[in-house]
């Protein structure tokens, strides 16, 4: 043979169809409309693998299956079973699901489940956002970031995330509470910031960088979670889903609202918001009115000062949240550990 097939029927062999002919000719036959997936098509279809995929170690992982029976996450109790675990107690609910205390019944293992509604869980933008938080958290492995267990999906169908259960409580009730000091909300933004700079390092952005998800332990242990909205920052994908960008607007970076690619640096600006509410109490523009306006201030408006609402801080901290959520990102602190250096540093000027 010379690049040429004999077909059955024909006076004279036929050239051998060029490479992206082949191509056309599968895309004709079984109706697709490109040639095959592109790269960051085969990295999403891997993490949406991974969600059925087992884990190492003793934990049993739940396998994607059909639904029967669908249960909402809202009515879990205590006794409730969702696959291996049995619900103890529920830390906290929203939209989408609970977060509950939940104990492995083979291990004793005592866990924090994170349980989507089964209505949620049928939604693919949900699916791939749940694949996103599983490959990260297999990812990444650092004192400052919540390990992750194992995931899967009830026969209820609801997708649910074991991770280490933190006793304790996170910045933001704390700042409620009135136990927020500046030498601890530096200290606290330092050791997110750590773990930041490791994800960062490994091509994740968190996305969703806010005092509720930063967790405080008995032991002092300061913990990042929820890695619910990271993406990798190797493939200059958009941050948006279908139109719709998925973050808090209060702590959002502007490259982030406007869908556009983003790095670490996003992170940062998040980091700098969520230093100014720990210090003043308040988010970023909490005076912009409803959410639309927060996002028109957080693209156009000047970082706000600081010591505007708290004048007993000194008043280096106003130029250090200034540079983190400055609207370009090259302007910013490139690492977050610049930005917790630089804090650090303009309280320790006050004190001497």
């Amino acid at each position: 043979m010379t690049g040429r097939d004999d077909v059955p029927g024909d006076s004279f062999p036929k050239p051998r169809p060029t490479r992206g002919r082949r191509r056309a000719l599968h895309a004709a036959t079984f109706g697709l409309v490109h040639p095959g997936p592109s790269r960051a098509e085969k990295r999403r279809a891997a993490m949406e693998a991974m969600v059925a995929a087992p884990l190492r170690g003793r934990y049993k992982i739940g396998v994607l299956g059909s639904r029967i029976d669908p249960t909402p996450a809202s009515v879990l109790a205590p006794g409730t079973l969702v696959d291996d675990y049995v619900i103890e107690s529920v830390l906290g609910s929203g939209g989408v699901g609970r977060v509950c205390v939940a104990r492995q019944r083979y291990s004793g293992a005592v866990v924090a489940l994170k349980v989507l509604n089964a209505e949620v869980s049928d939604d693919p933008g949900y699916r791939r956002r749940f694949a996103d938080e599983v490959w990260a958290a297999r990812a990444l492995h650092h004192p400052n970031i919540v390990p992750v267990y194992g995931s899967g999906e009830s026969k209820s169908g609801m997708l649910w995330l074991a991770m280490q259960y933190i006793a304790g409580t996170d910045a933001d009730r704390e700042l409620r509470a009135g136990r927020m000091s500046p030498q601890r909300a530096v200290h606290i933004i330092a050791e997110v910031a750590a773990a930041l700079d490791y994800a960062h390092g490994r091509h994740f952005a968190h996305g969703d960088v806010k005092p509720p998800n930063f967790l405080l332990g008995n032991d002092g242990a300061v913990l990042l979670a929820d890695f619910g909205l990271a993406r990798t920052t190797d493939d200059g994908s958009s941050w948006g889903e279908n139109g719709m960008v998925l973050t808090s607007a209060a702590y959002a970076a502007p490259e982030m609202l406007r869908g556009g690619a983003v790095d670490g640096r996003a992170d940062v600006y998040s980091l700098g918001c969520s230093l100014f509410r720990l210090l003043t109490g308040k988010p970023p523009f909490f005076d912009a009115g409803p959410k639309d306006a927060v996002v028109q201030a957080q693209l156009y408006r000047t970082p706000p000062r600081a010591t505007q609402y708290a004048p007993w801080l000194p008043p280096g901290i106003d130029g250090v949240i200034a540079t983190a959520m400055a609207k370009d990102p090259a302007a910013r602190f490139q690492h977050a550990g610049e930005l917790a250096d630089a804090a650090d540093a303009a309280l320790g000027a006050s004190r001497s």
